[in-house]
């Protein structure tokens, strides 16, 4: 299974456009938020992948859930935005939150810092932002890839003179 993973997108589609596209092809995407709103409009240009999400800090979208533990062929994924464990400096809340839930692996955005991090039995995943990157860090997503009980993922750099138009 391919898993495209996305955060912070922040409306600017040129860039999601960008990331869709260097993702390849995948089984599902999952959104961490900020801009939930962006995960319907990949759904509608996506249409046979499911698009999944989380709400982030900056969305006020009823019926989308802060926080979401899915099955994925057979690895539990924690998936949060991230504002609500203080990723923007360090990631012990993170841990302690996917290890309550028995989590694989921790998907999250938030401070558009991409990392992909090993912390005890826990994957810890960040994508970074296509859309507004952080700390001289390029625009980035991830693929999540689980093939027979094990899960390899990698970031994304993502053409950095994608188009800004709108």
């Amino acid at each position: 299974m391919r898993i495209g993973i996305i955060s912070d997108t922040h409306r600017l589609w040129s860039r999601i456009e960008e990331a869709l596209r260097v993702m390849g092809k995948v089984d599902i995407i999952l959104h961490l938020g900020d801009n939930i709103s962006d995960a319907d409009d990949i759904r509608n240009v996506l249409k046979n992948v499911p698009v999944v999400a989380v709400r982030g800090n900056c969305d006020q979208a009823d019926g989308f859930p802060e926080e979401r533990v899915l099955l994925l062929e057979g690895k539990k994924i924690f998936m949060t935005h991230g504002h609500r464990y203080n990723v923007k400096y360090d990631y012990g809340d993170i841990y302690k939150k996917a290890r309550e839930f028995e989590a694989d692996a921790a998907l999250f955005g938030h401070s558009h810092y991409p990392i992909i991090l090993k912390k005890g039995d826990i994957l810890l995943v960040n994508p970074g932002s296509p859309a507004m990157p952080k700390q001289g860090t390029s625009p980035s997503c991830a693929v999540m890839t689980i093939d027979n009980g094990r899960m390899e993922t990698r970031l994304i750099a993502i053409n950095r003179y994608a188009k800004m138009a709108q």
